[in-house]
């Protein structure tokens, strides 16, 4: 019986894991530019848990102050600012940028990971690679103003030889795509936009 409570408390912290890095993306369009904004954090308390089931790591080896800005400066090839983020539950990055919106026209979405970009009649958005990388479970959600991008009908990522759906809400004057981020690994996936 004690086994069966073990079991079911480990299967109960992995699944609470889920979400202890967040990703959230917004863009817009004012003025004929393409803002992007850019939330990476990890939840504090998340950290804590991990620290008091792990003896031999300590608060600060999961502090922000540690992580490294010129890290995530590399993975946009465009001209990004850079913030700390430090509040009461969260620690991370906030990056944004601002393109001028007949330049992402000119772009290709290969090689400019999360900016969706217009090709045709879609919008197709990369990610940077995180191969090498130590990265935790995570949630990706992009929020897309209808500034940008008027009218949704389907979402669609593309992770190598399969594609699945994915969920997106109309929220009034933008919309929310929920990205599932089952496989940790998004170096090839491509998210298209219909």
């Amino acid at each position: 019986m004690k086994r069966f409570f073990y079991a079911l408390s480990v299967v109960f912290i992995s699944v609470s894991l889920i979400g202890c890095l967040e990703i959230f993306e917004y863009i817009t369009v004012e003025d004929d530019k393409v803002n992007m904004t850019m939330n990476i954090t990890l939840s504090k308390a998340m950290m804590e848990t991990l620290e008091s089931m792990d003896e031999g790591s300590s608060q600060s080896d999961y502090d922000y102050e540690d992580l490294n800005e010129d890290e995530i400066n590399k993975v946009f090839p465009y001209e990004v600012k850079i913030n700390k983020v430090n509040t009461s539950t969260d620690f991370g990055f906030n990056v944004s940028s601002s393109l001028e919106k007949k330049d992402m026209e000119k772009l290709n979405y290969e090689d400019n990971p999360y900016l969706p970009i217009k090709k045709g009649k879609s919008y197709y958005m990369s990610f940077a690679d995180t191969s090498s990388e130590s990265v935790p479970t995570y949630r990706y959600r992009l929020i897309v103003s209808k500034t940008y991008i008027e009218n949704i009908k389907k979402v669609i990522l593309k992770l190598d030889d399969e594609s699945m759906d994915v969920d997106f809400y109309d929220l009034g004057d933008a919309y929310l795509i929920d990205i599932p981020v089952l496989k940790l690994n998004l170096d090839n996936a491509v998210l298209k936009i219909n």
